[in-house]
């Protein structure tokens, strides 16, 4: 069977025997069964067994050939034949002069992603694309890359190339913060630390570059947040295959202020948790939401100040945890049930879709029933919602939906 030479020639191969890996590899692409994704796949691991460039690039274009529409194999391909291109001068962009200019980013961004794009956000969306969560095995995926990283842009080129290693969140709560980008079509990921309970925040893309934010949806069990800004961008950082980050991996995290955090994955005493990872790292430089690079310059995840109870290490949150929250937030934006953020739990409420004041998880006034009358109304689908008849009956409007800190979640009537 060519899939069985297949995967064992990948599993050769990420063992660091390339030559059998080649070996497998080649027997599994002789046979006529092994087609498109596939054979591309098996192309591509291929190249990772060659040394010479032109070598490499034949393998590519050949799998480009089997999959025309993989945008990763395509990436590759670009990189290798733009390597006897000359440099190409910066652009010129005016910006705004600021007292004390922010340093460059002169770290080298990394390789094009191995995994499948992220999900993306339109009004009339197409389905949902598999997510790079790494719940894959390793076998699945595409090779790490290990070509040479292009050079570093300077400061003008992100608006030129429409990519960001990081940007800031300038006027959060809790001081300033960093986030990135985790859909081409502008949604950031940070922490609930850095927006708090903010509705809207100001996302600097660069010094003397700002744009307005929306926070359209948080999971404060993952000190997770998201924000719109409706801002393209033509590439997303490179996501790592592997479903974890093995322990004593060098790690590198970026501010949006240019300052560089080294650390290392912290060797767990206990057991594990799937969604974070111990750090060395003890310093942050701003309030979190830092993207954190592994030592191939995959990004793996994302550094939060949560610490340890033992230290002041804190912990990152893992990049396919983050990835599973952008899932569920697009998931629900399509459902249609009209829902509206609840800054203060952060979840994505139905009520005001059906008529009701109150966020049915925390019971908190929402946004759009701020500053307008609110009476009691009956009516079933809020009932349903809000648990009806589960509670004992409010003394102002007759409603069992429950109280929360002392109030009916109907009417709002204060518990007599």
């Amino acid at each position: 069977m060519p899939f069985r030479s297949m995967e064992q020639g990948i599993q050769a191969v990420q063992q660091g025997n390339v030559q059998e890996g080649a070996r497998l590899l080649k027997i599994a692409l002789k046979n006529p069964e092994l087609k498109g994704a596939l054979r591309a796949t098996a192309l591509a691991w291929l190249a990772e067994t060659k040394s010479a460039r032109e070598e490499k690039v034949q393998c590519y274009q050949e799998a480009l050939q089997a999959d025309p529409n993989n945008e990763d194999i395509r990436r590759r391909l670009a990189v290798l034949m733009a390597a006897d291109l000359p440099p190409v001068p910066p652009p010129k962009i005016i910006t705004q002069e600021l007292p004390e200019a922010q340093p460059p980013n002169r770290i080298p961004p990394a390789p094009p992603a191995s995994l499948p794009d992220a999900p993306t956000i339109r009004s009339a969306p197409p389905p949902p694309t598999t997510l790079p969560l790494g719940q894959e095995t390793p076998i699945k995926g595409m090779p790490p890359v290990t070509l040479t990283p292009a050079p570093a842009p300077t400061v003008a080129s992100p608006a030129s190339t429409g990519f960001y290693r990081a940007v800031g969140i300038v006027d959060g709560p809790n001081g300033a913060g960093t986030a990135f980008f985790v859909t081409r079509e502008g949604l950031l990921a940070t922490t609930r630390l850095v927006v708090g309970g903010m509705e809207q925040v100001t996302v600097e893309l660069e010094p003397g570059r700002q744009l307005p934010g929306r926070v359209a949806r948080a999971f404060p069990e993952f000190d997770l947040a998201l924000i719109e800004t409706g801002y393209p961008v033509t590439q997303l950082l490179s996501v790592t295959p592997q479903p974890g980050v093995p322990e004593n991996t060098p790690l590198t995290a970026f501010a949006h202020n240019g300052r560089v955090i080294p650390g290392q994955r912290r060797v767990s005493q206990g057991e594990a948790s799937p969604n974070w990872f111990p750090t060395t790292i003890t310093q942050l430089y701003d309030v979190g939401g830092n993207p954190i690079f592994d030592n191939r310059n995959f990004l793996v995840g994302m550094l939060t100040r949560n610490t340890s109870r033992e230290s002041a290490q804190v912990y990152g949150l893992y990049i396919g945890t983050i990835y599973r929250c952008v899932e569920h937030y697009i998931s629900e934006v399509r459902d249609g049930m009209g829902r509206v953020y609840c800054p203060s739990c952060g979840y994505m409420s139905r009520a005001a879709a059906l008529g009701g004041f109150y966020c049915e998880t925390c019971g908190s006034l929402l946004p759009t029933a701020v500053g307008i009358p609110r009476f009691p109304t009956p009516r079933p689908q809020v009932e349903v919602l809000y648990g009806e008849n589960l509670h004992r009956p409010c003394t102002t409007c007759g409603s069992r939906v429950g109280y929360y800190n002392g109030r009916c979640l109907r009417c709002g009537a204060e518990i007599r």
